[in-house]
């Protein structure tokens, strides 16, 4: 059935293999040339769902290169038990503070771990979106320790999905968090010179417009080719998308403000990342997955304390059950979005200040941050 397919290469994995392969036997030039990108998968793996052509950043490649020594059915296997070790680290680093949420059920966090069907799209798929989530939580554990710096640098090395990071990263300079922001800059500046360094300077201005072609033009042709379909982003450009259409002009506006409205807010990881969700121009259900962190850290505020606080335990599980209801009924995923919006606190933000230091920054006690 499903399984099958994907390891005979119907999975986005299937992208990162051929990238990791062009890499390594001397493609690197025309790593974003769609017909080389074909050609190549079809000669590795063999003809599958259609290759989608590989539009991260070079530097991501040197992390795959390695994987593309093995056939690509054992390559799949490395790489869903890496991610499943990645994904069990993110779990040790969340569930020390969901424990509320575990007092109810020893295993509910682990549980909504296992349950939220964008982590099992991701393992199935053979995304790179489990190794998003792990450097997210590590940069959340390094800036609820006041490791500022670290957690820029494990903020930076997500530059891979820039439309993710940056306006984390925005966020912690509207917040004055400068070590944060200095030390993602320097890495994700590190990250760009080392990609093109890889490809070549000159494939600068075919990387801008590659991003920007596939961004723009929507068309029923585009969306099949590129893979990149409005109405399963779950996210404020697949939203305003299924009500007004393509219109660019309306979902920067509409983004902006919500990033000047969160900026506003007192410092929070896991709303930063439901910002970052909302605004990526570019998202897709199994990057969905970096949603575990604000679910599990909100609903553990939402039980935490106060008992006018427990009518926002609905956000965390709308946000949680949908993925699967849609499947179930056949509804878009641009729809997640709204219970992510959500997650954008009320009039009592202060208690979703949801790490020990900024909850110290935003004039909390210690013992109601997360």
């Amino acid at each position: 059935m499903a399984f099958p397919g994907a390891i005979r290469g119907r999975a986005d994995f299937s992208t990162l293999y051929t990238a990791g392969f062009m890499i390594r036997s001397g493609h690197a030039s025309e790593l974003y040339d769609y017909d080389t990108n074909t050609e190549v998968q079809e000669q590795i793996i063999g003809p599958s769902h259609g290759p989608v052509p590989f539009n991260h950043l070079a530097y991501e490649t040197l992390f795959f290169a390695p994987f593309s020594l093995l056939p690509y059915r054992a390559a799949y296997g490395v790489f869903l038990a890496l991610n499943l070790a990645l994904l069990l680290c993110s779990y040790r680093v969340i569930r020390v503070h969901a424990t509320h949420l575990d007092g109810i059920w020893h295993p509910l966090s682990g549980a909504v771990f296992a349950c939220f069907l964008s982590v099992g799209i991701a393992l199935f798929q053979g995304q790179d979106s489990i190794i998003l989530l792990a450097l997210l939580t590590w940069a959340y554990l390094a800036a609820d320790k006041g490791h500022d710096s670290r957690a820029g640098f494990f903020l930076g090395l997500t530059f891979f999905k820039f439309q993710y990071c940056i306006p984390i990263a925005l966020l912690y300079l509207a917040w004055k968090r400068w070590r944060i922001f200095l030390s993602f800059a320097g890495t994700a500046t590190v990250a760009v010179a080392v990609s093109f360094l890889i490809t070549g300077l000159s494939r600068l201005s075919i990387y801008t417009s590659y991003l920007f072609s596939v961004s723009t033009r929507l068309g029923p042709g585009e969306q099949l080719k590129y893979a990149i379909y409005p109405l399963a982003m779950p996210n404020i450009f697949g939203l305003l998308f299924a009500v007004v259409g393509n219109h660019t002009v309306v979902t920067i506006t509409v983004s902006c403000a919500i990033i000047v409205w969160a900026a506003c807010r007192p410092p929070s990881f896991p709303l930063a990342v439901a910002v970052a969700m909302l605004v990526s121009y570019h998202g897709l259900i199994h990057d969905a997955a970096i949603l575990i962190i604000p679910i599990l850290l909100f609903a553990e505020a939402a039980l935490r304390g106060e008992r006018r606080r427990l009518n926002r335990i609905w956000v965390p599980t709308a946000a949680l059950i949908y993925p699967t209801i849609a499947v179930s009924v056949t509804l878009p995923y641009c729809l997640l979005a709204l219970p992510v919006l959500g997650f954008l606190p009320g009039p009592d933000e202060k208690a979703f200040a949801l790490t020990s230091r900024d909850a110290q920054n935003a004039g909390i006690p210690a013992s109601s941050g997360l």
